[in-house]
């Protein structure tokens, strides 16, 4: 026998609703699983988790049907670190992850209870021999919030969040142009439409002119103005191997898309 101290630093603010959650974790015990729970207390048969481009809708609970199959059905299934529950009016709670937990489900309890997998250790893995890290015998930390859920939190909501949580640093200078008394905000890129999330800006893989990827996260048809904060001199639409499919029209520095529900867009830019 074993103690397993588990020390979690809660973070309330004043100005917004999420809570952050740091949870540090010696572990010490060998060939288990450590599983996070967080009611929800809320009514339906169904969840929403979080998947790359996509929040899918899943059903609460283990599929009975499928007791004595080779592979059962299983209460977590995988996420993009997102996974949560809402009643029938719109409001629920969420959890979201900063990285790192791809293992979520919603048991059917009288809670509707969220199961998170924070790590599995184990002694074994498979076609590899006296392999020991699987074991995690570690200090290891994770950071999430938990979001109460309104009839207007959207998925782009928490997506924003989950980025908040990361916390990626992103390196900046500040410096006063001539004659200018003040600093000014300035953005390379904005959208008017909060629903359209922007996925990556990187060199276009040819070397010539950039990309921008964007991608609608909700289940309704949506139309964006994307301005872009840098001189552009053209702009076409690509597929995701970056190959030319129209051409973009650009007006006063900016362009307008229309999205599908859940459509990813590639914008090659010059």
């Amino acid at each position: 026998k074993a103690n397993l101290k588990i020390v979690s630093k809660v973070t309330v603010y004043s100005d917004r609703t999420d809570i952050l959650v740091e949870t540090e974790i010696d572990n010490n015990v060998k060939d288990h699983k450590l599983i996070l729970t967080v009611p929800t207390y809320t009514n339906g048969e169904n969840y929403f988790a979080g998947q790359a481009f996509y929040c899918c809708k899943r059903k609460c609970g283990i599929d009975e049907s499928t007791k004595g199959w080779f592979e059962e059905d299983s209460l977590v299934k995988n996420t993009n670190g997102i996974v949560g529950k809402r009643d029938k009016n719109g409001d629920g709670i969420a959890f979201v992850s900063a990285e790192g937990i791809h293992e979520a489900g919603c048991d059917n309890d009288i809670n509707s209870t969220l199961n998170i997998t924070l790590y599995r250790c184990f002694d074994r893995v498979f076609l590899q021999q006296d392999a020991k890290t699987p074991q995690l015998q570690q200090k290891l930390k994770f950071t999430y919030a938990l979001v109460p859920l309104y009839c207007d939190t959207e998925y782009s909501d928490l997506l924003e969040i989950q980025h908040d949580v990361g916390n990626t640093d992103i390196s900046y200078t500040q410096r006063f142009l001539k004659d200018e008394k003040e600093f000014k905000s300035h953005s390379y890129f904005s959208a008017d439409n909060s629903n359209v999330v922007f996925s990556i800006f990187k060199c276009a893989e040819n070397g010539d002119g950039y990309i921008l990827r964007l991608f609608n996260a909700s289940s309704e048809n949506v139309n964006s103005n994307i301005q872009i904060g840098i001189d552009a001199a053209e702009a076409a639409l690509c597929n995701l191997n970056e190959e030319y499919i129209s051409k973009i029209d650009l007006k006063n520095k900016g362009f307008s898309l229309s999205f599908k529900p859940w459509e990813i867009k590639t914008v090659w830019i010059k």
